[in-house]
């Protein structure tokens, strides 16, 4: 076809170049009112189907920004979570606040190592263990993006783990109370003026050995007990 060809042709019919057009052609149709309208194909093969897309159109339908695909990936994950909607919040929360001001509105098959260095970076000692998840719940993301076709590779794996310090802050733990003292630490804290509930609570959580988040009951994600009534002994 040549470009006097395609300016020209008024007769209904589907045209291409043979071999040589690599499964382009141009639709040429009638209308209603009378005129002809011309459309440009392609033929391909996705996921081993032969069909036909409109030019311009992504075949994949669409690469979506991380903040699209990692709104995915929660939702995906979020069905094999005991908690799913407490764990979602803490993604979203995580994501919004150290990841999405870098990632967020930029398309996944454009990103960069420099982008996912940005992330973690900043906290990567102050906030160590808050830096690890992001980088590890990122990786999730690009691994959905590489199943999904938009991309090749994991930006937040192996790829940018030389690039990052090495982490040599120690975890700094409670003291532990000796247990011939138990008993008057809990005397102390039920003549406190502290919430009835949080009293009761921290008795459990001695008696129990529970983890205090399991102890603590949240609603509408938000601690009933609270933070400051009682620390994490984690």
């Amino acid at each position: 076809m040549s470009a006097a060809f395609v300016r020209n042709v008024s007769r209904p019919g589907r045209y291409g170049d043979g071999r040589g057009g690599y499964g382009l052609s141009l639709l040429v149709r009638k209308q209603v009112n009378g005129r002809v309208s011309k459309t440009w194909s392609q033929r391909v093969r996705i996921n081993g189907k032969v069909t036909s897309i409109g030019l311009g159109k992504d075949p994949r339908g669409g690469t979506p920004t991380f903040a699209e695909a990692a709104e995915k990936v929660i939702e995906v994950y979020a069905k094999g979570w005991k908690d799913s909607g407490r764990t979602a919040s803490k993604w979203r929360s995580q994501f919004q606040r150290y990841v999405y001001p870098h990632l967020g509105k930029k398309r996944v098959d454009q990103i960069t190592s420099a982008d996912v260095l940005a992330a973690p970076v900043p906290i990567w000692h102050t906030k160590a263990e808050i830096a690890r998840k992001s980088r590890q719940r990122v990786s999730a993301v690009m691994r959905c993006a590489i199943a999904e076709g938009h991309r090749s590779d994991n930006l937040a794996g192996d790829a940018i783990a030389g690039a990052l310090p090495k982490q040599n802050g120690r975890t700094s733990h409670y003291r532990a109370l000796p247990h011939d003292q138990v008993a008057g630490a809990i005397a102390v804290i039920q003549h406190t003026d502290a919430w009835p509930a949080t009293k009761l609570a921290s008795e459990f959580l001695v008696l129990t050995a529970t983890r205090s988040g399991e102890v603590r009951q949240r609603h509408l994600g938000q601690d009933r007990l609270g933070d400051s009534h009682m620390g994490d002994p984690r």
